[in-house]
């Protein structure tokens, strides 16, 4: 779909060309201005294969990536347009954040929403996963088995990172399930859900304390953040983890939200819902925020 120079001066409207967003998902021009209209809107992203990947230096398990500073300009000047209405909800550790947009002062919800840290770096929210120790001795059982790793540098979760294993995406009910039995037999009382991320880029099981999820630090902010009060949400993500937070604003009828999935095939559940946009890569969620930004 492309909306050409001569079309957007018709609609006295002044927007960069939308070329990259799917022309299958309703009305783009509409969906665009409704954007610009809902007033206060606060813009969350996913970071991992949302907003970058593995072109962009962002590799599973390496949470000390290069600085990417077109990415930070971008972020500043859409939370200084927004005024402050920006945020980051990701599955990295808030040391990932810290490297890859070094000086960009939003909210961030890291370790799949268990951390919630205010723009200058104040720790406002922490649900941790309990008998770390425990857990890890579980876990480690199917490291040896699978080959896999434990990441580091989480403090509130477990990852279990097998992108690079043989079969990693046809393994990963097998090692979730295997996962679930072990920490079963060693902390029988431990209250934990298990997620499994199944892409080709990214292999991961996150094991996070019961009922925590990305939509905890949806309500979380929406609560205690005086400018999220009252405000409609845009939501870009890619896999599964993104899904409670998008069910969440699908949902809202009184500050509907949008959605943004990222990746070849939107899931079903939310294709008819009028307000999805599809972006193909992450490079076309970055060139949507400039248009944000210009609009």
């Amino acid at each position: 779909l492309i909306i050409t120079n001569e079309q957007i001066q018709n609609s006295g409207e002044h927007v960069m060309s939308l070329a990259f967003l799917d022309p299958a998902y309703h009305d783009t021009a509409r969906l665009m201005r409704d954007m610009h209209k809902a007033g206060e809107l606060v813009t969350a992203v996913d970071l991992d294969n949302t907003l970058g990947d593995a072109r962009n230096g962002w590799v599973p398990g390496d949470h000390q990536p290069e600085p990417d500073y077109d990415l930070v300009m971008s972020l500043r000047e859409l939370n200084k347009q927004n005024g402050g209405r920006t945020a980051i909800i990701t599955g990295r550790p808030k040391r990932f954040v810290d490297s890859a947009l070094p000086g960009v002062h939003l909210w961030t919800a890291t370790e799949q929403g268990c951390v919630i840290h205010t723009p200058n770096g104040t720790e406002m929210s922490r649900q941790a996963v309990i008998h770390m120790d425990l857990l890890r001795e579980a876990v480690e059982v199917c490291e040896r088995k699978y080959g896999g790793r434990i990441e580091a540098f989480k403090t509130a979760t477990m990852t279990f990172e097998f992108t690079q294993v043989e079969g990693a995406v046809r393994l990963a009910p097998t090692i979730a399930n295997d996962i679930e039995a072990a920490i079963r037999e060693h902390d029988p009382d431990q209250l934990v859900e298990v997620v499994s991320i199944a892409k080709p880029e990214n292999c991961a099981i996150e094991i996070l304390p019961s009922g925590i999820n990305k939509r905890f630090a949806l309500d979380i902010m929406t609560k205690r953040v005086q400018v999220f009060h009252n405000a409609a949400w845009a939501y870009f993500g890619d896999n599964n983890s993104d899904t409670p937070v998008m069910d969440k604003l699908k949902a809202n009828r009184h500050h509907q939200g949008f959605i943004g999935w990222v990746g070849a095939e939107v899931p079903k559940r939310y294709r008819d819902y009028e307000r999805t946009i599809h972006l193909r890569e992450p490079s076309d969620t970055r060139q949507l925020l400039r248009f944000m930004i210009a609009g």
